[in-house]
């Protein structure tokens, strides 16, 4: 507990020690901690106070009322604001009986340099109702902070009028904040509260609790510490409140002190970095509030539906078991790579060419169980194995335990995760459900909404290669998507020289890996690995693309270069990534970061128009649904089934429309369904 605060508070609870005294005090033996520890001649020497007062202050044992005011204010969310404190409002300090201590809550500036006072009778006329709208009106443009009571009539039309206008409020209550008075302004109360906008350190969490007090109206988010030092470096690897400023944070009023530091610094970084700036309050900031919503909401999940899967999973996985134990004569440790290496490459005598090795042995990872296929049918089998387990002990295990008492799970949405601003999911990880099996696609469909509601999903098409064309500048490649062309088909075509209709479907399965590929640094080797070409195939098939794709290949290349140049790239709307180990001496450093800087400006694009996308959608469907996720490049949308129809619509509509200067044409699909799996 914050001592100087329990001394400031026990001296406000002294017997004849009112406001007059209590400053006289302070400015003789300078805090309230030393008043209550001098001497009682020292005390009674000072004007105003005599022996008798002096007496008062060194019997004054009252201090468990002071720690109870000091637990009630924690757990308010009020400050104190002693009169010797920064934020205590200096106009008030030219009074000579100033209040030694205000109780308040808010984040509004009490020394705004523009402060205009409306008090006036709680029996007003309409004429005075009108005059203090108009008057509230009048002061939009000059960015003044309005002071009034709580009362009824003229005070609590100021306040409303305010609220209405954007306009920062203050309501004064002489009585404290342990009470509202009248009661019926209690919700007024919390409207002021409200009104302002938030400076906080992951404004997320402030934003959660105030939904779950029964707050559906939130705050608009001016800065977000945690997020505004994400943003001016992706890289830092704590973003706590006490690694930012980096020292303990012991008490409320540090914490708020420390903030305010933060966040000026981080405007004034930010002032120099206007597209880092425009990024944060265009993009990101408007978001927390979103997100917030979301992960309050959940999503209902089927947890009878996952019961008699893991029965089917148990039953599948001791007959795998069973087949595997016949095929190698004995019993094993199949999740243990020492044994499963030694049935492998010891008693079934399969090959080691090529097979890693390492301290332990033979490894035994999936990439060299891929070099191993159709060399046994226990290889089938191991895979098999894996992925049954890792469902049954990541999924559908786990994530019955995970539910709330109303069946729904709640998943969190970090924004400062991935270097590229793409949102990332944890606790549990619901944009990681695997969808490429049949098996892992059924967890979805134990996802399902509300009885009465349906579920509605908005998929961008081929996203990022749209953005890839547009960072490019290959116009003939905007052409055609815009064309509504397919675009893997094109490739194809103008690879293998053969007209549009002679595509077979290896040949726009081979153009499709590399499209996608490209982006990500694809070789020779791993195109021949991914569609069974030989290694001559394969670099003739990448030597012709980076001839059709010749812009696509430089712009990669030019990415490059400016991580090297400049020691950072960007999204097509300033998002940064520093790119400091493009140069590291060691290769496999350094060419994991060149993949990466190269690939950042298209997801990281990608991540900017989603999260745009989120922004305006929130707001479009309000009364109609309600978003649950974001999942990659799509947004799964609840809502009633009537509304199913118009949903679909705004999502398609805001989705496909969010970017209308980039030039290329986005594409949506919409489906609908009564689980996540069917949508």
């Amino acid at each position: 507990m914050n001592n100087e605060m329990l001394y400031q508070i026990a001296l406000t609870l002294i017997p004849n020690i009112g406001p007059v005294q209590a400053k006289q005090l302070i400015e003789h033996f300078g805090n309230a901690e030393s008043i209550f520890k001098a001497k009682k001649k020292d005390l009674s020497a000072v004007d105003g106070i005599g022996e008798i007062r002096a007496k008062q202050i060194k019997d004054f044992n009252q201090f468990k009322d002071a720690e109870d005011e000091i637990t009630f204010t924690e757990k308010h969310h009020i400050q104190c604001l002693f009169l010797t404190n920064n934020d205590y409002p200096k106009r008030l300090l030219h009074c000579y009986d100033a209040p030694t201590i205000l109780y308040y809550r808010g984040n509004a500036n009490l020394n705004n340099s523009k402060i205009i006072s409306i008090i006036g009778t709680r029996n007003n006329t309409d004429y005075g109702k009108q005059v203090t709208e108009d008057l509230i009106t009048e002061l939009i443009p000059y960015n003044v902070l309005v002071v009034s009571g709580l009362a009824y009539g003229i005070d609590a039309i100021a306040h409303k009028a305010s609220i209405k206008n954007n306009v920062a409020n203050v309501g004064v209550l002489a009585h404290g904040l342990d009470s509202i008075y009248p009661a019926q302004h209690k919700s007024l109360a919390k409207d002021i509260l409200l009104n302002v906008p938030i400076v906080a350190h992951d404004a997320k969490v402030l934003l959660k609790e105030l939904l779950t007090a029964g707050y559906t109206d939130l705050p608009e988010v001016h800065h977000d510490i945690a997020q505004g030092s994400f943003l001016l470096n992706p890289l830092r690897k704590s973003r706590a409140l006490s690694d930012l400023i980096g020292i303990q944070v012991e008490s409320p009023e540090f914490a708020i002190s420390a903030l305010w530091t933060l966040y000026e610094e981080q405007a004034k970084a930010m002032d120099g970095l206007p597209k880092i700036a425009s990024v944060a309050r265009t993009i990101d900031f408007p978001l927390i509030p979103v997100l917030a919503r979301m992960e309050h909401r959940g999503i209902t999940l089927d947890v009878n539906q996952l019961e008699l899967m893991n029965t089917k999973i148990t039953q599948d996985l001791t007959e795998v078991r069973a087949q595997m134990f016949e095929m190698t004569g004995y019993e094993f440790n199949i999740a243990s790579p020492s044994q499963l290496a030694e049935v492998l490459f010891t008693k079934l005598q399969l090959p080691t060419t090529n097979i890693k090795r390492g301290k332990t042995g033979y490894s035994t990872g999936q990439s060299e169980l891929d070099k191993l296929r159709g060399q046994h049918p226990i290889i089938e089998s191991i895979e098999q194995y894996r992925e049954l387990s890792k469902l049954q002990n990541t999924y559908v295990e786990a994530l019955p335990k995970l539910v709330d008492k109303h069946g729904r799970i709640h998943t969190t949405f970090n924004q400062d995760v991935a270097a590229t601003g793409r949102l990332s999911s944890t606790d549990p990880n619901l944009q990681n459900i695997p969808v490429r099996t049949e098996l892992g696609r059924k967890i979805r469909d134990a996802f399902v909404p509300e009885k009465g509601n349906v579920f509605v999903n908005a998929d961008y098409s081929q996203f990022e290669l749209r953005l890839a064309a547009v960072l490019a500048g290959d116009e003939k490649m905007i052409n055609d998507f815009n064309a509504g062309t397919d675009i893997h088909i094109k490739t194809a075509a103008e690879v293998y020289k053969v007209p549009l209709d002679n595509v077979t479907k290896a040949q726009r399965s081979a153009a499709k890996t590399v499209n996608f590929g490209v982006l990500y640094g694809m070789s020779v080797h791993g195109l021949a690995a991914a569609t069974g070409m030989t290694f001559t195939e394969a670099k003739n098939f990448i030597d012709e693309y980076n001839v059709v794709r010749a812009k696509l290949v430089e712009y990669t290349k030019g990415v490059v270069k400016k991580a090297h140049e400049d020691g950072f790239v960007e999204t097509l709307y300033g998002r940064r990534r520093p790119t400091p180990d493009v140069t590291s001496s060691n290769f496999v450093v350094r060419q994991a970061a060149e993949r990466a800087a190269a690939n950042m400006p298209i997801q990281g694009t990608e991540a900017d128009l989603m999260k745009k996308a989120m922004v305006i959608i929130d707001e479009k469907i309000k009364g109609l649904g309600e978003q649950l996720l974001q999942v990659h490049d799509s947004i799964l949308v609840e809502c009633k089934k009537e509304n199913a129809e118009k949903i679909a619509e705004i999502l398609q509509d805001s989705m496909e429309n969010i970017a209308p200067e980039i030039g290329v044409r986005l594409q949506v699909d919409v489906h609908m369904g009564s689980n996540w799996g069917e949508v």
